[in-house]
């Protein structure tokens, strides 16, 4: 399975995100419970998480945390826990912080509740793709981020 997530990562990858060609950055492994292990790769697991529909994910889902810079690592630690009523029932699979370090919220086992709404071959999105959070308002991503994410 690993095997294909990765072959999926690299094919969102082909094509330099910045317009430029990047260094060859750490490369990452997934461990057997889904965990990226790594150079600056920080763990806060999350109980917002939901089973997957299909044997692998098919996907991945970029998203902007619309959030200012430094608010990755906080973002984290809010996402691990859940209060009915209080929080959105929101959260990824990584949030890659501006500065490059990546923190995991989710197993890449596991859904993530990071689209609203939407289906994808019969399957809702959350329950069949890797949600990954760039740190930012989205109007530009930092050399460091772009590395880390295509990591």
């Amino acid at each position: 399975m690993f095997a294909k997530l990765a072959a999926l990562f690299r094919r969102t990858l082909q094509e330099p995100v910045t317009g430029h060609l990047e260094p060859t950055p750490a490369p990452l492994a997934i461990d057997a419970e889904g965990w990226l292990v790594g150079p600056r790769v920080k763990r806060y697991p999350s109980v917002r998480s939901s089973r997957l529909t299909v044997p692998e994910p098919t996907a991945i889902v970029w998203h902007y945390t619309a959030t200012d810079v430094g608010t990755a690592k906080s973002l984290a630690k809010r996402i691990r826990k859940y209060k009915s009523g209080v929080d959105r029932a929101a959260s990824w699979h990584l949030l890659i912080a501006a500065d490059g370090t990546i923190y995991q919220s989710v197993s890449l086992l596991r859904g993530a509740w990071h689209c609203r709404c939407g289906y994808l071959d019969g399957h809702r999105v959350n329950a069949c793709s890797i949600g990954i959070e760039l740190e930012g308002h989205g109007q530009s991503f930092p050399d460091a981020q772009v590395d880390a994410a295509a990591r």
